[in-house]
């Protein structure tokens, strides 16, 4: 699926990649916009803005390294965009801006640009200051929703961290390091973005005016800003795992302890047991009258000693 925007004498009017040829370039911005491009419309860009062929490559295939290559009469940027069903999804954006067009690609359709053609003002006008400002207002909403992702794991870090301190269990372990695997691949793809968002700063590429610089630094700020936050959040994350390990370890430690002196108070009990229950003759207590109870008489006051001795030393 494309869509063909041309601004020619201040008209918007709207066609399809089969529509057009090389005489609409005449005098005219264009953004062409590609979801899932053919082999046939990635040929017919190649002959009508003469593309490289490293560039029809890469865009031809799924998961490029994000990065930006200046061409001749145009240059080549791959970032991604991020949207979140279950878990963080990325999708890949390839973006070609020369003097008087746009052309951008992507696997899946991002809502941001089908809003933007919605929004014929808003598209004109953009169209009107010049391709790098649409190209940076395309970059800038998706970097923007970086952010609103990224924070959306606010409230559920929150939670488990409060779970943590008083319940903690296996499922709150296992969400930890899956939002923490989640972050670390945003990580790996704004890491990248963050540079080459940096390098459009340093005004050394021929389509990028001196006059849209100031809003690509704008941007540089929110990626550096996201890639602060990531780092937050790996370390909250990595708190909340410590506090989990201490707290089972204290709860196990506990455990331990009561099991321990049940088992030291039973240890004299369980030998005058076994003693008794010995199979010999001479045994004169097993004739006594008294005692059965006299030793269960012994068996109680050292239990009851035991306990009290325990209690005053505090052991529990």
């Amino acid at each position: 699926m494309n869509t063909v925007c041309i601004l020619k004498k201040g008209a918007l009017e709207f066609s399809t990649i089969e529509n057009i040829d090389k005489g609409f370039l005449q005098g005219a911005r264009i953004w062409i916009d590609i979801s899932q491009a053919t082999h046939h419309e990635l040929e017919k860009l190649r002959d009508i803005f003469h593309l490289h062929p490293l560039t029809i490559e890469d865009m031809s295939k799924n998961w490029t390294r994000p990065k930006i290559e200046p061409f001749k009469n145009y240059d080549f940027i791959v970032l991604y965009s991020l949207y979140r069903e279950d878990k963080i999804k990325f999708v890949e954006m390839d973006f070609l801006v020369g003097r008087n067009f746009v052309i951008s690609n992507h696997w899946r359709k991002i809502p941001s640009f089908e809003h933007l053609q919605n929004d014929t003002l808003r598209l004109e006008t953009l169209m009107g200051k010049g391709m790098d400002f649409l190209l940076h207002h395309l970059i800038d909403v998706e970097v923007d929703n970086y952010t609103t992702i990224i924070s959306s794991y606010d409230n559920e870090i929150e939670q488990i961290e409060s779970r943590t301190m008083y319940r903690p269990s296996p499922y709150s372990l296992k969400r930890l390091f899956q939002i923490k695997r989640q972050l670390l691949r945003v990580k790996k793809v704004a890491g990248p973005e963050r540079e080459i968002l940096s390098q459009l700063t340093k005004g050394s590429y021929d389509y990028i005016s001196d006059d849209s610089i100031a809003y690509f630094r704008d941007i540089y700020d929110h990626v550096v800003r996201v890639y602060d936050q990531i780092d937050n959040y790996r370390e909250v994350i990595s708190s909340i795992l410590e506090v989990h390990l201490s707290v089972t370890s204290n709860k196990l430690n506990e455990t331990m302890k009561v099991l321990t002196v049940i088992a030291t108070i039973m240890m004299p009990i369980t030998a005058i047991g076994a003693i008794y229950g010995m199979n010999f003759r001479n045994m004169p207590e097993l004739e006594w009258k008294y005692g059965y109870f006299l030793i269960l008489a012994v068996m109680l006051a050292v239990t009851v000693a035991m306990i009290w001795y325990m209690k005053k030393k505090g052991w529990y």
